[in-house]
């Protein structure tokens, strides 16, 4: 039986982040989510790590978790990052390892400062140093949890633990039309950095121009990564702050 790895999904850094942390303490692998490399076999730790996205997982995360029943792990343990609440993203999660046959031994959540500016500012930057140090001191606590193997899942608190899990489907369900409205505007100068960046391909750069996909995972990477700020949706994220984790450069 190997010793294990941590899979990760990351928009701009938390989770990508947390992982890598995890893995230093845990002494695991840290591997980035990709469908195209679905793992198999038995490993003794099987980690997994991503964003809140609309009070559950990214979508990506939750078709890797339904491909994952190849997989015999020992200790399953779950990290969520996230920027407002969880709601029932826990609890989504254990239903999408049980259809996989995999339990899950340990559910753990940290809060970073929130990219999520089609809604929400970016807190500035003294309170996102204050907020990455409480991450940074709740992550060292989870790795002596898990590596003791500690059987715990952290609960949403009230009234956060009754939002309905059909809120999130229904979210979730839209975010590639959503993603169709990204926008590139004439600031844009063809750098190619968010159509490298993307984690999914869904950004190509065609006839001199950026155009958008139908594959989006609405992780705003791309918003938060240009450097020119020419990227934004519709008319709700101009001229706001933009994020990315200062702690790791996402290649």
């Amino acid at each position: 039986m190997e010793r294990g790895s941590i899979y990760y999904f990351s928009g701009t850094g938390n989770s990508y982040y947390t992982a890598k942390l995890l893995g230093e303490k845990l002494s695991l692998s840290v591997e980035n989510i990709d469908m195209k490399n679905i793992p198999r076999g038995s490993q003794e730790y099987v980690g997994i790590v991503f964003p809140v996205y609309a009070f559950g997982p990214p979508n990506i995360v939750k078709k890797f978790i339904e491909k994952l029943e190849g997989l015999e792990g020992g200790y399953i343990f779950v990290v969520a990052t996230y920027g407002g609440q969880c709601g029932p993203t826990m609890n989504i999660t254990e239903k999408l390892l049980k259809k996989s046959r995999m339990q899950l031994n340990y559910a753990g959540k940290v809060k970073f400062p929130d990219n999520y500016i089609l809604s929400f500012k970016v807190p500035e930057e003294s309170k996102q140093m204050d907020m990455l140090e409480g991450a940074h001191r709740k992550i060292n606590i989870m790795a002596k949890e898990i590596l003791n193997k500690a059987v715990r899942i952290e609960s949403e608190k009230f009234p956060f633990n009754l939002i309905p899990e059909k809120i999130h489907f229904w979210s979730a369900s839209r975010f590639r039309k959503m993603g169709k409205e990204l926008k590139a505007d004439s600031k844009c100068t063809l750098c190619g950095l968010c159509v490298r960046n993307c984690p999914v391909n869904n950004i190509k750069m065609i006839d001199k121009k950026i155009v958008f996909g139908v594959v989006c995972e609405l992780c705003l990477r791309c918003i938060h990564t240009c450097p020119e700020e020419s990227i934004n949706y519709k008319n709700k994220t101009q001229g706001k702050r933009r994020y990315l984790n200062p702690k790791v450069y996402m290649d």
